[in-house]
């Protein structure tokens, strides 16, 4: 689940399951809802309603700057204990893993790439699966 196969509404979906969604099928075209109840503040964790629509459609986490922020807070996927850290790459973004060897002094940095896209909605969606697969 975790390669780069994976692409627009059908990663949105694998994000959202990933997160703990209950991802259904749309009833009005080829997309997602999220299918879990609604919060304390009356919103759906892992969607958005959509004008004249009675359903909640799937966060658009692959495309959406601010939906890709959410999935990262709620992963935990850059919390400081994961030494997980995203930055700008040559190829776009990259989400990269500190795995130094603190003990050896004169170890010299190392990083395990957890992924690189061309940007940064995708970088975060294909980090997070990667990361959240290893936690499980």
């Amino acid at each position: 689940m975790n390669d780069h196969t994976l692409i627009g509404r059908e990663l949105d979906a694998a994000v959202a399951r990933a997160l703990g969604c209950n991802v259904e099928a749309s009833r009005h075209g080829e997309s997602y809802v999220c299918g879990c109840p609604q919060n304390a503040d009356n919103e759906y964790p892992h969607g958005f309603f959509v004008d004249g629509i009675d359903t909640c459609e799937l966060a658009h986490y692959s495309t959406d700057f601010d939906a890709a922020w959410r999935a990262v807070e709620a992963s935990g996927l850059l919390a400081p204990d994961t030494q997980n850290s995203l930055h700008g790459h040559v190829d776009g973004w990259a989400v990269t893993k500190d795995v130094t060897d603190y003990e050896d002094y004169y170890a010299s940095a190392c990083h395990e790439t957890l992924a690189v896209a061309p940007t940064m909605p995708l970088a975060v969606c294909y980090a997070l699966l990667k990361f959240l697969e290893k936690k499980s």
